[in-house]
């Protein structure tokens, strides 16, 4: 069996490669598979859908995901707009 790139528990956001309607989500990992490369997400924001199986290339890691394809909430500070992970806009 290939290596994993997620485990259970893990944290994990939807990329732009993911269905429109939940791109940008955060969930944890709560199943491998049932297929290969695919993994049951249970978000976390409370919004419907609250639980998605994904495949593997649609979801990026929390630690590796790119500011600049996952929308995120804006917040401003000092005239200068940031997200709240800390990535420039």
């Amino acid at each position: 069996m290939g290596r994993l790139k997620f485990s259970v528990g893990e944290v994990a956001v939807v990329n732009t490669r993911g269905r429109r309607h939940l791109r940008g989500r955060a969930g944890v990992v709560v199943q491998v598979g049932p297929t290969k490369g695919e993994y049951a997400v249970e978000f976390l924001d409370g919004r419907m859908p609250s639980l998605a199986y994904l495949e593997a290339i649609t979801l990026d890691s929390i630690a590796n995901a790119d500011c600049g394809a996952v929308p995120k909430p804006q917040t401003r500070v000092d005239n200068r707009a940031t997200s709240r992970s800390g990535c420039r806009r």
